[in-house]
């Protein structure tokens, strides 16, 4: 059977940052460039819609498509707390690849809002991604220099 399911995240964004005249809010900039990246990961790009398993659209402020999970997984942003949740339909045997977008998509937030943090305190910042021991996990090291 076929159905979006709907993940909470522990990442916040401001609920109206979005909708603002004038620059981006930064919450919402660093889901937009993790999202971005992990769109690059996983060969795919970042649009605003997924699909079920029948091809019926189901808007969301930002999502990954990809070859890899061709319905994608959309982020939805709560208008009242900012809560984001992921949304997908991993029906028939898609559930670990639509996993493994959650958590990319995570790990990005986290690495790039540590990172903009450490520029903002005027640290030299760099990445390190290491070699993982399963496709499952990675691991990415932001080191901050004064």
């Amino acid at each position: 059977m076929s159905v979006i399911s709907s993940y909470a995240t522990r990442i916040r964004v401001n609920p109206r940052g979005r909708h603002t005249a004038g620059p981006v809010d930064p919450t919402w900039q660093i889901l937009r460039d993790a999202v971005e990246v992990t769109a690059r990961e996983f060969g795919g790009w970042v649009t605003d819609e997924i699909t079920d398993y029948y091809g019926t659209r189901v808007p969301c402020d930002l999502a990954v498509v990809a070859p890899d999970f061709p319905r994608g997984v959309g982020v939805k942003v709560s208008p009242v707390t900012g809560e984001v949740k992921f949304i997908f339909d991993a029906h028939g045997d898609l559930k670990k690849v639509s996993q493994r977008i959650c958590g990319s998509i995570q790990q990005n937030y986290t690495a790039i809002a540590v990172a903009r943090t450490l520029e903002s305190l005027h640290y030299q910042v760099e990445y390190e991604e290491e070699e993982a021991a399963s496709p499952e996990t990675r691991r990415v090291t932001v080191r901050g220099t004064l």
